[in-house]
């Protein structure tokens, strides 16, 4: 047997002239001198270099279960992206039907509704589409003659409904 690199057994050969010679101890020996010395002695090695099947399958499945977890965290960032803007345009919507509100309680109005996202959804269809909201407008607290009103708006989204309060002084009344 021949090792490259590492200790050599202690092996017993004849010679072509018939002594028996041992060997032991460390044997450095090249490569292409054990292959030369394997070449003498009779045994045939294929040196021939690749991958085995195996070696392939193994290589084929770990490069699937990759792709599997890799495609896997895309769809789930994917969604959460998606939830995220959801969530940013309904809170946008609401925030807009509570302003508009505060605008129409300051001129006189005690309720109303409209649709976010432009007047005409033809020309802006990818603005809100869909959001609609409704308001109301009512006097709040125990005191009366406090100009404090209470604004609530709802806003309908194509999946989910949502609705916000506030309150607000008004210094001047629409009558005067």
């Amino acid at each position: 047997m021949c090792q490259p690199f590492g200790r050599s057994r202690g092996s017993v050969q004849r010679s072509q002239t018939g002594p028996v010679i041992k060997r032991s101890g460390w044997g450095f020996m090249s490569k292409r001198s054990c292959e030369t010395r394997n070449l003498q002695s009779g045994i045939l090695h294929s040196d021939a270099t690749g991958f085995t099947l195996i070696e392939i399958m193994v290589a084929l499945a770990l490069l699937g279960a990759s792709l599997l977890l890799l495609l896997d965290t895309h769809y789930s960032a994917s969604s959460l992206f998606a939830q995220a803007q959801d969530e940013i345009l309904m809170q946008n919507s609401l925030e807009r039907a509570i302003s508009e509100a505060e605008i129409a309680v300051r001129a006189g109005a005690l309720e109303g509704n409209g649709h976010i996202g432009g007047q005409d959804r033809d020309q802006d269809p990818g603005q809100d589409p869909g959001y609609t909201f409704t308001w109301t407008a009512q006097p709040y607290g125990p005191v009366e003659g406090l100009p404090l009103l209470e604004i609530r708006a709802t806003v309908n989204g194509p999946a989910e409904e949502r609705s916000a309060s506030l309150l607000v002084y008004l210094t001047s009344t629409a009558s005067e």
